[in-house]
């Protein structure tokens, strides 16, 4: 699979739209620093379905998106698109050109296309599976991720290794899987809910069921009046209602089948899915051997056309030869005839250039002598000119002179006049500063007292802040000890509270005594009118035990009203003590009050009399004694008892105890919480008036004031050296404009006479230019014969030496055509002897071909064989899958259809629950009983004939013989049978669901068997590839290794990294250098990819900590792996830049917008 083109818009700094176009090979992305070359591999991550904003050096993901810059706007939208050639049949599609887009706008909206059709980021994540491609795969590797994979942050070794081992299917599969396996778990908890209503239900029932023949006794004479009422008012309501019942029953039966369906659908769906997954493997696997086949065979027939191709070539060139042959032979006998025609023409020319010679000579004697005159005169007029020259450079000079001084005496002067108002200033600026630097002292002096002053402050403040935090901390333990104690106290309390308002440990008879309202402060509680100590209370209860549930009154006349009540409500029996029968009994052996007990005065008779029969001793055990009375014998230390039993003695007593002492720790609360808040008010006011910030600030002034007062006294010093640099200068200035005007008065004397001088010169010098002027007449004219005379001599001789040339060429091209002749000879027998030996070799590979391609049948055959499988079993499981929508579909309208159901039979139920509470009100008679009775049983009644007024009233008057009677279901006994049948349906169906479970456990552990198998196997694989290639970039010598911490369970086993370069022994992989580490990394990156090679690598600044040794290295081996795979690197390195074959180079012509401009190296390097 090929990466072909990468496009960009609107993504980060790219906001004009950007193709860069991939080939094969190595590319390179470079450029300066900030230009956008990362964001290139940021926009394939983003594509590929990158979610974490981390990922993609952003805080959030609308900040990929093109923010604009001084004169653009900002984008709306980022779009990037990747295209790829699935030439290799890597992804499982039909298309050849596949171009994935994504898009994300400013208002949160995304979406993703595969080929121009909008598709999920599901699918795009499907299509890439286990090819080795995706947003956080091996195949894009940045230079923090080098210590994320050797650090193995967040897991990111395994990763790797799993996407190399292929299992990122199965992984994915048992996750579907498990979640199916808690679908099915759900609806098991469903059904068991289900269960555990009709159970509560039975059980309700069946007391139902025992309470209505006992009912139906009862109630016999009454039932044909109560019925002949209800039912004209409830007929209609009961028919409706049963029909809706048993509609709803259906249903439910419906929704418990679909639901064991829809498990069973998935057990099935799941199996297959597995199925598929292992003949996907299969067929893959065959599909790159016929892949590989093919290869052989292709690479076989372009060996036979490029033989076929040089037989071609070298027949053509034994024609040419042939033809070269014959042209050089005719050249030769050309060349042989154009030499006998040079020799005659060199024979004629040396005749007349003899003639031309002698007069030439005569000729230039003439010119001689007219020179020799000439040249005489010339001397003579060039040494009155040169004379007339150095006179007039004199001239020039001293008037140039001249000139100089005078512009310099007014310089010098306007210099002067500057240089004094410079000194004025100066000397003004000197006073200033003197006076400012005094003004800064006297305010670094006082600002300095101040600062000493607040100092003494803060120290006070400190001191009281540090109290005030000692305080708050105390009165915070303080206050969280009080608040865990009223914790404590407050359960306590509830639970003595509870217990004492609800009687749990008493009777229910007892219960119902003490709290009806007719007999309310007229009952007590034995336990309730006795107080102890603790030491006294635990034997003092295990004494009162028996007696503990007795109700003590007043009178007779109280206890008989009580158990009248306790008659008329048939709850049970109770015990009673009237204080009115008791006299007073005397204890000679157990005193009362030496045992710290309290009771009232009129109910010690009851503690007198239960303890009459005891008497106290130190023994450890108390027993009967043998005569007229029995005592018992008391234990003085008490009977051992829990914490955490709650004694029935005292209890109101400790109650209000109990409140008491709550209320005085709400109370402690309450002013440790108002002197808390005050400690920390004011530790507020502390910091309010804390003066940290106020002397910080004062000690800035100081240190302004400080700088400031240095500045000015380095600027006075320079003044003070400007101010006498000043003085010199302006004394210099006066002495040079002396020594210019003494100068500037020598000159006008000497000028005047080299004027004088000059006009002489110039005469004397016009008279030899005249005569001059008439001999160079003369010398025009000879010169000119001398010369027409000359050129027709060397154009004779010229045309000579050509002759002789050409002669010569002849003479070498005839000995070169000879060597030519023999080279094509030697050439021809060369090439002949090559053709027959083409001619052999071709014999061979034919027979290689047809051999191979009778295999390539046989392996198509094959593949052919998988497809089919493969197709059949995908078929299989839409077949599957389409029945599961299906059930799914049903079970939707099952619930819908139940719901309406249930609120119907709600409004129905709500409707005759308005008849049945106004028949219960006004009748006491059961609704149900009415719709049981038929028109025949009615029509018998004596009083069916009666009106509802009549039955009203006659029904008034039996009213109070039945309010006692409760209301019963008289269809119980019929619904207990009818809600045990769904019982065992229901649990017939928990067991389906418990079987499709068992399946989906057991597909589960399939996986993870082939799973386990695969990635064995892959980790087998990397471990020798690592070693091999980490000794390639280090030596032979060196060390490393793969290792599990966990052998036993390699699926969730940490893989650890061993790597020991030679020399060192490393106890970690972070104690070796960076480039040694980079270098580790690379080899395990590679080591992957000879397990399963991605069809494109990503490198980005990897190469960053690695010095030129070592680029070489990694430049080397990326060389060697880019036969089988694209790589793409962004370097700033000089040595990788040289090894890419294109490069990208990522510029910003204009601010903010990353622009790409390719270099084709490949033919630079041509």
């Amino acid at each position: 699979m090929l990466l072909t083109k990468l496009e960009i818009k609107g993504f980060k700094s790219f906001a004009d739209k950007t193709v860069i176009n991939f080939n094969e090979g190595i590319t390179g992305i470079v450029g300066p620093n900030g230009c956008g070359k990362s964001n290139v591999i940021d926009a394939i991550r983003w594509v590929l379905g990158e979610q974490k904003t981390k990922a993609l050096r952003s805080e959030k993901m609308e900040n990929i998106i093109f923010n604009g810059t001084k004169n653009r706007k900002a984008a709306q939208m980022a779009e990037v698109s990747l295209t790829f050639i699935n030439n290799k049949s890597i992804l499982p599609t039909e298309y050849n050109n596949i171009t994935i887009t994504r898009r994300y706008y400013r208002t949160g909206d995304s979406e993703y296309e595969l080929n121009g059709v909008k598709c999920r980021l599901k699918d795009v994540t499907n299509l890439f599976l286990d090819t080795g491609i995706n947003s956080n795969s091996y195949a894009i590797i940045e230079l923090k991720m080098i210590d994320e994979l050797l650090n193995d942050k967040e897991n990111s070794r395994r990763g790797l290794f799993e996407e190399a081992a292929g299992i990122s299917k199965f992984k994915i599969r048992k996750k579907e899987t498990i979640k199916k396996l808690e679908g099915t778990d759900k609806d098991i908890e469903r059904i068991d809910d289900i269960l555990f209503e009709i159970e509560k239900n039975m059980k309700s029932l069946e007391r139902q069921a025992k309470q209505a023949k006992k009912y139906f006794d009862l109630k016999k004479q009454y039932k044909s009046t109560s019925l002949i009422l209800g039912q004209k008012k409830l007929k209609e309501f009961e028919s409706k209602t049963i029909t809706l019942t048993n509609k709803l029953s259906e249903e439910e039966n419906l929704q418990v089948q679909l639901a064991k369906k829809a498990a069973q659908c998935n057990a099935s769906l799941e199996q297959m899915k597995t199925d598929i997954l292992i003949k996907e493997k299969n067929l893959n696997f065959r599909q790159r051997t016929l892949n590989t086949h093919t290869g052989k065979i292709y690479e076989l027939e372009n060996n036979q056309k490029i033989k076929l191709e040089r037989q071609s070539s070298i027949k053509q060139q034994l024609d040419q030869l042939h033809i070269q042959k014959e042209k050089t032979e005719t050249e030769k006998e050309e060349f042989k005839i154009e030499k006998q025609s040079i020799a005659m023409q060199l024979e004629s020319l040396q005749k007349i250039n003899a003639e031309h010679s002698i007069s030439l000579e005569e000729k230039k004697s003439k010119l001689g002598k007219l020179k020799e005159l000439i040249n005489e005169k010339k001397i003579k007029f060039d040494s009155q000119k040169e004379l007339l020259n150095s006179l007039e450079k004199q001239y020039f000079d001293l008037v140039k002179e001249k000139d100089i001084l005078e512009i310099k005496k007014q310089q010098k002067r306007l210099e002067a006049e500057s240089m004094s108002e410079r000194f004025q200033t100066i000397a003004n600026e000197k006073t200033h500063y003197s006076d400012t630097l005094k003004e800064l002292k006297h305010k670094v002096q006082e600002d300095t007292e101040l600062l000493n002053k607040m100092f003494v402050r803060q120290k006070a403040i400190n001191e009281e802040k540090a109290n005030a935090t000692i305080d708050k901390e105390r009165l915070q333990d303080l206050k969280i000890q009080l608040e865990k104690n009223f914790a404590v106290k407050e359960n306590e309390f509830n639970l003595q509270k509870e217990l004492f308002e609800k009687l749990e440990d008493y009777p229910d008879s007892v219960k119902f005594i003490y709290e009806h309202p007719e007999l309310e402060g007229k009952v007590h509680l034995i336990g309730d009118l006795i107080q102890a100590d603790s030491d006294n209370e635990a034997w003092l209860e295990e004494l009162l035990q028996p007696y503990l549930n007795f109700l003590v009154v007043d009178s007779h006349v109280t206890a008989r009203t009580a158990i009248n009540l306790l008659n008329k409500e048939g709850i049970g029996k109770a015990t009673f003590i009237s204080v009115d029968s008791l006299k007073d009994i005397k204890n000679n052996n157990l005193d009362i009050s030496s045992q710290k007990i309290k009771i009232r005065e009129k109910h010690l008779p009851i503690l007198q009399r239960i303890l009459s029969s005891f008497q106290t001793t130190n023994e450890d055990s108390f027993q009967k004694i043998n005569g007229g009375f029995q005592y018992g014998y008391i234990f003085r230390g008490g009977s051992e008892t829990s914490t955490n039993q709650s004694s029935k003695i005292g209890r109101k007593a400790k109650l209000e105890s109990m409140t008491n002492e709550l209320k005085n720790l709400e109370k402690e609360m309450s002013s440790i919480t108002t002197q808390l808040k005050n400690c920390l008010e004011k530790l507020e006011e502390l910091d309010r008036r804390s003066l940290v910030e106020l002397i910080n600030s004062k000690e800035r002034e100081l240190d302004l004031l400080n700088k400031e007062i240095q500045l000015h006294k380095a600027k006075e010093g320079q003044i003070e050296e400007s101010f006498q640099s000043i003085q010199i200068h302006e004394q210099d200035l006066q002495d040079e404009i002396i020594e210019l005007t003494e100068k500037f008065d020598l000159l006008p004397p000497k000028i005047e006479l080299l004027s004088t001088q000059i006009k002489k010169h110039e005469y004397n010098l016009q008279f030899l230019e005249e005569d001059l002027s008439i001999e160079n007449d003369s010398l025009s004219v000879i010169e000119k014969e001398y010369s027409e005379a000359n050129i027709t001599f060397i154009q004779a001789e010229s045309q000579t030496e050509s002759l002789h040339q050409k002669e010569s060429f002849l003479t070498n091209q005839e000995s070169k055509i000879k060597s030519q002749l023999k080279e094509i000879n030697d050439k021809q027998e060369e090439l002949e002897q090559d053709m027959l030996a083409l001619n052999d070799i071709q014999e061979t590979d034919y027979e290689q071909i047809n051999q191979l391609k009778l295999e390539q049948e046989e392996i198509e055959n094959g593949v052919k064989e998988s497809e089919k499988e493969y197709f059949n079993s995908r078929n299989e499981l839409e077949k599957t899958d389409n029945e599961l929508k299906s059930i799914q579909k049903k079970r939707d309208i099952n619930n819908h259809i139940l719901g309406e159901l249930r609120e119907e039979l709600n409004q129905f139920n709500l409707q005759m629950q308005s008849v049945i509470d106004r028949l219960q009100i006004e009748l006491g008679i059961d609704a149900q009983q009415i719709q049981n009775t038929t028109d025949s049983e009615l029509e018998n009644s004596e009083f069916y004939t009666l009106a509802i007024k009549d039955l009203e009233h006659l029904n008034s008057n039996i009213k109070s013989q039945i309010d006692k009677m409760n209301n019963i279901n008289p269809m119980a006994l019929e619904a207990f049978e009818e809600i045990k049948e769904r019982h065992l349906f229901i649990n017939n169906e928990r067991q389906d669901l418990i079987d499709a479970k068992e399946t989906l456990l057991k597909t589960i552990e399939e996986i993870n068997e082939v799973a386990q198998t695969a990635f064995t196997s892959a980790f087998h694989n990397i471990k020798d590839s690592f070693i091999k290639v980490f000794r390639t970039l280090f030596t032979a010598e060196d060390d490393c290794d793969l290792t599990l911490t966990d052998p036993n369970h390699p699926l969730e086993s940490k893989i650890e990294i061993i790597a020991k370069p030679k020399g060192k022994r490393p106890l970690t992989i972070n104690q070796l250098s960076g480039g040694e580490k980079t270098l580790t990394a690379i080899s395990l990156l590679f080591a992957i990819y000879l397990q399963k090679p991605a069809p494109f690598c990503i490198f980005d600044e990897v190469d960053a900590p690695l010095d030129d040794a070592n680029i070489d290295k990694f430049n080397n081996i990326i060389k060697e792996f880019s036969n089988q795979s694209q790589f793409i690197i962004v370097t700033h390195n000089k040595r990788t830049m040289a090894s890419t074959e294109i490069m990208y180079g990522v510029t910003m012509l204009e601010q903010g917008i990353s622009r790409v401009i390719p270099v084709d190296l490949r033919e630079l390097s041509a």
